[in-house]
């Protein structure tokens, strides 16, 4: 989990598969509105195969990362399926090929 709080906005990256969440440093005036911006990612190395990455990631202007954390939806991976629970409301995801 990796945050970037700022006065002008917060975001929040969650690897739910164990890679390293870092923040990537554009060059300056990248962004227009704001000259200092941080790009959140998930960094992996990866030998040729089949892999399953699944990451969180949220922004918001006016919370902060701990509190985007806080409304996270729920992630469960299972051999078969990935299962996304937010609100009451789920989504199935099935990692069986067809």
């Amino acid at each position: 989990m990796l945050n970037a709080d700022f006065p002008w906005g917060s975001s929040v990256i969650v690897s739910e598969t164990g890679q390293n969440a870092e923040l990537i440093v554009p060059f300056s005036n990248t962004n227009l509105f704001y000259n200092l911006t941080v790009i959140p990612a998930v960094q992996a190395h990866l030998k040729p195969g089949k892999h399953l990455i699944v990451t969180s990631a949220a922004a918001d202007f006016h919370r902060n990362g701990k509190e985007l954390l806080t409304g996270k939806p729920e992630v469960k991976i299972t051999e078969h399926e990935v299962v996304v629970t937010d609100e009451g409301e789920e989504i199935r995801i099935s990692l069986d090929e067809k």
